[in-house]
């Protein structure tokens, strides 16, 4: 939260770290906790100081490898490839639900575009060959009617900017901004830092005040969240209010964006937490922010509208995102398998609670689908419980394995389709 009423803001907040996003595998779970592949690694020391103590977090480890066959299939679809692209797609989502490497959304994107260029083909292509006929007929008729005319809509062609017009005066983007406390952020505000997004991933930075703009212009971040900080009459110190922001964040998502599916691929959470100074101000505000991991700007707003969904969307989405933020939590091979454990049980929960919305409600434009997916999701349960009480890591994986492969991610798809929602 800001200070109190008439104080000083203080001299910024501390250095965020980084979630990694929905396609790479998981968000950065606690300290401690899960880290799922693709992720960001817990905070390291601390780097340069600045007012109120503090430094930053050390560069997240290297994201988790692309499936070939995904990325493969994406570019031969992008040159038209289609009868290969989509092949290679539908075996890279079979690769996928067994491996969990990324590339699920340029696999997907991949089927989607070949399926699209085969019925362009079917569809257009006679369509293009009588229009050529008939274009070809036009500009003859304009020839007799009037020779100087080339047809580009006037003697001269189109207009042209004039090269002598003055654009001194003309604002940037970034000069139709206003700048801003830290501390007066407002949750679906698009920004610009002072440091720069490439400075958080490499080591943190701290900010006093940043550059409001409008979201349709491009900007480096967009607050979707704040957590408030309870329990704690004293600062709690860096890594606890890491840990509460990296586990509250995730959590914010979906019901900012409303489908996690429409994020693009770079995109990742980062956070502004209080500071020592700041605390003792009054601060106890986490304030939870989109950003590009390459420093990239983000070309439009990401939070969702309700309006533009359906009824039945819209319910699909709410029922289906808590199980969506409990994945993405998905540890790495090797972790302690009691938090291993944990994992699996939640994810066990939240199967159950999805399950229980989705077979309470009435799916008119998707109802036999979704059965089939109630189906499948009851029975990769099986599989979910016994990772969650199994004896050892093999165990452990061998279920999980079978967990992802029964739950029906391929249903899901379909159902998004019927639901005219996004399948990448």
């Amino acid at each position: 939260m800001p200070p109190t009423a008439g104080a000083t803001p203080p001299a910024g907040y501390g250095p965020p770290a980084g979630y990694g996003p929905p396609s790479a595998g998981g968000y950065l779970p606690p300290p401690g906790g899960y880290q799922p592949p693709g992720g960001f690694g817990p905070p390291g020391p601390a780097g340069p100081g600045g007012p109120g103590g503090g430094g930053g977090w050390g560069p997240p480890p290297p994201p988790a490898k692309y499936e070939p066959l995904a990325v493969w299939a994406f570019v031969l679809s992008l040159v038209a490839l289609f009868p290969v692209a989509l092949v290679l797609g539908v075996l890279a989502l079979g690769r996928l639900a067994a491996n969990r490497a990324r590339g699920k959304g340029l696999a997907v994107a991949a089927v989607a575009l070949a399926g699209a260029q085969i019925v362009a083909l079917a569809v257009l292509v006679p369509v293009v060959l009588s229009g050529s006929d008939d274009e070809e007929r036009g500009r003859e008729e304009i020839a007799q009617e009037d020779p100087q005319d080339d047809g580009r809509g006037g003697e001269d062609g189109p207009d042209e900017t004039d090269p002598d017009r003055d654009t001194s005066e003309e604002p940037s983007p970034g000069e139709q901004g206003e700048e801003i406390e830290v501390f007066d952020i407002a949750v679906g505000d698009c920004f610009d830092s002072g440091g720069g997004i490439a400075g958080y991933r490499d080591e943190g930075t701290l900010e006093q005040s940043v550059t409001v703009l409008p979201c349709d212009v491009p900007h480096e971040a967009e607050a979707f969240g704040s957590v408030q900080v309870t329990g704690h009459d004293a600062f709690p110190g860096m890594d606890e209010l890491a840990a509460q922001a990296e586990r509250e964040c995730p959590a914010l998502v979906p019901s900012y964006v409303l489908d996690t599916w429409t994020l693009p691929a770079n995109v990742t959470p980062y956070y502004y937490h209080p500071e020592p100074i700041s605390w003792g101000m009054g601060d106890r505000e986490i304030l939870c922010f989109f950003g590009d991991v390459e420093g990239e700007p983000l070309a439009e707003p990401l939070r969702g509208d309700a309006a533009a969904l359906e009824a039945e969307a819209l319910a699909y989405l709410e029922a289906t995102g808590p199980l969506e933020v409990t994945l993405w939590f998905e540890p790495f091979p090797g972790e302690d398998l009691a938090l291993s454990q944990e994992w699996a049980t939640e994810t066990t929960a939240a199967i159950e609670a999805e399950v229980a919305v989705l077979a309470g409600a009435d799916w008119p434009s998707a109802g036999e689908p979704m059965e089939r997916l109630l189906a499948a999701r009851e029975s990769s349960l099986t599989a979910w419980r016994a990772a969650a009480g199994a004896a050892d890591e093999g165990a452990f994986q061998a279920a999980v394995e079978e967990g992802f492969a029964t739950m029906g991610i391929e249903i899901e798809l379909e159902i998004r389709q019927a639901l005219g929602l996004t399948t990448g």
